[in-house]
């Protein structure tokens, strides 16, 4: 992992976290973070924590960042990379930024995906079983445009469906 946070520039530029819960009897959590190449993902980081509160993770991140010399994440070193995509975890998202706030916090589309599939079938919010489907599949085509403008006419296009109003 060291070779590869020292080798690799995509280090610099952006580096994935996602994590594990409940992976053993005590409640562990694992935390894998990697980057981008043109072979899949790249382990950059492994931190194994009892609790996904923001200050245990953020201790984590610290005592992970004293792993790596100054030159690695593409030179960047104690900086970070220019961009983190997490998932939707307060806690993670917040420990993040403590870390490494000069690294810009994107969520990755599973994730979105993720939390609209789940609002959507969340009962306490009374969206119809027939609408939820083509709620999600609007909201897929929202997440998938290229463009602000085609995210705008997507949106507009949407609130102009009678389900959706």
């Amino acid at each position: 992992m060291k070779r590869i946070s020292i080798g690799f520039d995509e280090c610099g530029e952006i580096l994935f976290i996602d994590a594990s819960a409940n992976v053993d009897r005590y409640g562990c959590k694992v935390f894998m973070i990697y980057t981008n190449s043109c072979d899949g993902g790249l382990p950059v980081g492994t931190i194994i924590l009892t609790s996904e509160s923001t200050s245990v993770i953020s201790v984590g991140l610290e005592l992970w960042k004293t792993l790596f010399p100054l030159d690695a994440l593409g030179g960047r070193g104690l900086v970070g990379p220019k961009i983190f995509m997490s998932d939707d975890s307060t806690a993670e998202r917040n420990a993040l930024h403590e870390a490494f706030p000069l690294s810009e916090l994107l969520l990755c589309i599973f994730h979105i995906l993720q939390a609209a599939w789940r609002y959507l079938w969340d009962y306490s919010h009374g969206v119809p079983l027939d609408h939820r489907q083509t709620l999600y599949l609007e909201i897929k085509n929202m997440v998938y445009s290229k463009d602000k403008d085609e995210l705008e006419t997507t949106y507009n296009n949407a609130l102009e469906k009678p389900l959706v109003k």
